[in-house]
């Protein structure tokens, strides 16, 4: 008899037992499984010890078709806050668990997996202990008792956690997971577990284009294929032009075999016949030609180059995809990825997807590639070949070179961009014709809800602000790999992203630049930004005092922890380089993948190439526009409050509006009253005594919010002296550069009738 029982439950925790016993489920969520398939899969377990049976449901959760969701309730469970450490490196191991391969989530294979995670796993049984746990899973006496909840025991939760957390720090990649499997040996042949169909889990969808949809990794490209396949005009079908019917005459002629002579030949007298042969004047038969196999293929050529990182990469493979897996066509199709050289991709599933949007490459444009792709297969009569490529890459001198060289190869140039254009060009003698334009809606294809297990941003109002910041005096530029984007990283901690004003670079050309606000750096170190396989952009932070790193997916807002081996990382650089982020130490070189956050050791990157990556940083960095920082911004507000002249006041600076030049401005005025002066809560929050307050971000930001549910939240950039911005969640008003273009710009005078009077007469009608 064992003291603890091993298939005991426990009130309030992340599963229980349901239906007399026979399954184990998430309280008010997912089934984990069902008692008859752990009958069939502890005893193989057992002959290596028995890990703890939380963790082993842990492993079971996050090995099951509906993983995600399993570990996003799990995670809502566990809410001990001293444990929380150990709960986020738990959930990252679990994650990397439920990214091996399918063929390792059922069978036997399935269990070899289990063991191989489990073999001297933390809190194990040991193997004399094994039996009787078995036994108990049949005995019903037994499990009677397991099935009464008994209260919470917060031992049970650090055992049963530990055992992942302790495993994250040792394995960091799903590979080292899968070498672990190869190294145990083979089941029996005859060995074979069959899992019950948990009825909860979504149905695995058998359509290509369904599972790109619903794979996180795949999903902006899985979106745009059925917008494509209605909007793409390009033939489906191949023209075979020796497709005439069987058994018909297409032609006389005057040579031929004997038994194709003309039957009216025969009408003729011996001499006469026979004189017709001689002089080749006897008519033959000349029967039409069978239909020929046709070997028609299609190659479809994507520039990996940088330029075509980030979305024109995610919307070249939709294209490619969209000729490719029309469901009409009947045209094999290949495909190459070209940069310096070329590689060929396959695109049957979603890892052979995945592993072709990984492949990426650091030069400017993929000419060199084309050249050795045409080298090596010289254009062929059959064969269409299509070059999908972003539009400002093929107007580069070297681009320009190869295309006009390779003109008569290529059959179909497609140009796209970041904003979802497409261009479709098509081989016309010795010109190329545009036959097509597209828009795709990028934004409302690829709108989707955060998941629910994703961590909050730092600041509770990143990602909220419908207005830019302006720029601080002092911050770092971190440019992304492809030149798209460039984070702004101020001396307070936040972080920005810079975004381009049209209106502000019409005023100072090489200051084009205002700021967006993305998040809270949860602490310091090296930063660098580049895209995922979905083209999002992900931001790194990785700090070397702590061994570890957090990745920051711009779009999805996910944030996942990165852990390196204690002994290994040191003092180094950062760089985005072929798909990966890579920190280059003295101590070694390690590869971290932006999309599952697996780190592994790298030892290829040589001096010549680090050496490049460091060029290639400051070239980029080079083309952005200077931070225009010429102007004071308010950030040590001590007092807000509304003066005599129904005004709003910080410290003793006014916000007023000038109706003439519909203008508004932040002015210092000597004489300021304080009418009603509201009180400080907390650093950078003031109260008004009806319940209207004053927040102030520490950027120079100032956040509205009035006691009147009808009045929304008001933002105003604490710039002095100068013409501002303001804005609610739906309008805007006032300088263009403030303008994040998400809003509905009205006029000033506007703006202040219908925001600013109504918030503060709410205060007044209260307050005097």
């Amino acid at each position: 008899m064992i003291k603890t029982p091993y298939f005991q439950t426990f009130e309030n925790y992340f599963w229980q037992w349901e239906e007399q016993g026979t399954v184990i489920s998430v309280p008010n969520g997912s089934t984990i499984a069902y008692t008859a398939f752990l009958e069939e899969i502890i005893p193989a377990l057992s002959t290596l010890g028995l890990p703890p049976f939380g963790a082993l449901l842990l492993a079971i959760a996050a090995t099951s078709g509906n993983a995600g969701r399993m570990l996003e309730d799990i995670g809502a469970c566990i809410c001990e806050i001293h444990l929380e450490e150990d709960k986020e490196q738990a959930l990252y191991f679990l994650e990397l668990l439920s990214s091996v391969p399918d063929e390792f989530k059922k069978g036997k294979k399935k269990v070899q997996l289990f063991q191989a995670v489990f073999q001297g796993c933390h809190g194990s049984y040991s193997q004399k202990k094994s039996p009787a746990i078995m036994r108990m899973l049949t005995d019903k006496a037994e499990m009677e008792i397991c099935l009464t909840p008994v209260p919470y025991n917060l031992n049970i939760l650090v055992r049963d956690i530990r055992v992942f957390s302790l495993l994250a720090r040792k394995i960091t990649s799903v590979q080292q997971i899968l070498d672990r499997v190869m190294e145990l040996p083979e089941l029996p042949d005859d060995f074979d577990v069959k899992e019950p169909h948990l009825t909860e889990q979504l149905a695995v969808p058998t359509d290509l284009i369904d599972q790109l949809s619903n794979h996180e990794q795949t999903r902006l490209v899985g979106t745009l294929i059925r917008q494509l396949w209605s909007g793409l005009n390009i033939p489906a079908h191949s023209s075979s032009t020796g497709s005439q019917p069987l058994g018909g005459i297409s032609d006389l002629t005057n040579k031929g075999d004997f038994d194709k002579l003309l039957i009216s030949e025969f009408a003729n007298d011996d001499f006469v016949f026979l004189s017709r042969l001689a002089n080749n004047e006897a008519l033959f038969i000349q029967r039409e030609i069978p239909p020929q196999q046709q070997e028609h293929e299609r190659v479809m050529l994507i520039d990996s180059s940088l330029k075509n990182w980030g979305t024109p990469r995610t919307v070249a493979f939709a294209i490619m995809l969209a000729i490719a897996k029309h469901p009409k066509t009947d045209i094999p199709c290949r495909s190459f990825v070209i940069g310096d050289g070329y590689k060929e991709v396959r695109f049957d599933s979603v890892s052979e997807l995945t592993d072709a949007l990984g492949q990426l490459d650091v030069r400017l444009n993929c000419s060199k590639g084309l050249k050795a792709y045409f080298r090596d297969f010289p254009p062929r009569r059959q064969q269409e070949v299509f070059l999908i490529s972003e539009k400002s890459t093929v107007q580069q001198a070297e681009m320009l070179k190869v295309l006009n060289e390779f003109h008569h190869a290529l059959d179909y140039r497609i140009h796209t961009d970041a904003l979802g254009h497409i261009d479709v060009y098509k081989k016309q003698q010795h010109s190329r014709r545009l036959i097509q334009q597209l828009q795709l809606p990028l934004d409302d294809l690829w709108k989707k809800e955060n998941r629910s297990g994703s961590r909050a941003v730092g600041d509770e109002h990143a990602h909220e602000f419908p207005i830019l910041f302006y720029p601080p005096n002092s911050a770092e530029l971190i440019p992304s790999a492809d030149g798209m984007l460039c984070i702004v990283i101020a001396s307070d901690g936040n972080v920005f992203r810079m975004v381009e004003n049209s209106a502000m670079r019409k005023r100072n050309p090489g200051q084009a630049k205002g700021i967006d606000l993305i998040r809270k750096l949860p602490f310091r170190g090296e930063y660098e930004v580049g895209p995922d396989s979905m083209g999002n952009s992900v931001f790194i932070i990785v700090d070397v005092s702590q061994n570890r790193g957090v990745l920051y997916n711009l779009k999805t807002q996910k944030e996942s922890n990165v852990f390196f081996d204690r002994q290994g990382i040191s003092n180094g650089s950062l760089f985005f380089s072929k798909g990966y982020f890579r920190y280059h130490s003295p101590a070694g070189n390690w590869q971290i993948d932006p999309d599952t956050a697996e780190v592994r050791k790298d030892n290829t990157e040589s001096s010549p190439v680090k050496q490049k990556l460091r060029e290639a940083r400051q070239e980029l960095l080079a083309g952005f526009p200077a931070l225009t920082n010429e102007r004071s911004v308010l950030k040590h507000v001590t007092s807000v409050s509304i003066s005599s002249r129904n005004t709003l006041v910080f410290n003793a600076h006014e916000v007023r509006l000038s109706s003439p030049s519909e203008t508004i401005k932040i002015r210092y005025r000597k004489d300021c009253d304080h009418l009603l002066q509201s009180h400080e809560v907390t650093a950078g929050t003031f109260n008004f005594p009806e319940g209207s307050s004053v927040e102030i971000h520490e950027s120079g930001m100032a956040i509205l919010k009035s006691s009147n549910p009808v009045i929304p939240k008001i933002f105003i950039p604490l710039l002095l002296e100068t013409k501002l911005g303001m804005a609610t969640a739906d309008f805007f008003c006032g300088d263009p550069f403030f303008n994040k273009g998400r809003t509905k710009s009205i006029s000033v005078s506007d703006f202040y009738v219908k925001f600013i009077e109504p918030f503060m007469s709410t205060i007044l009608s209260h307050g005097t």
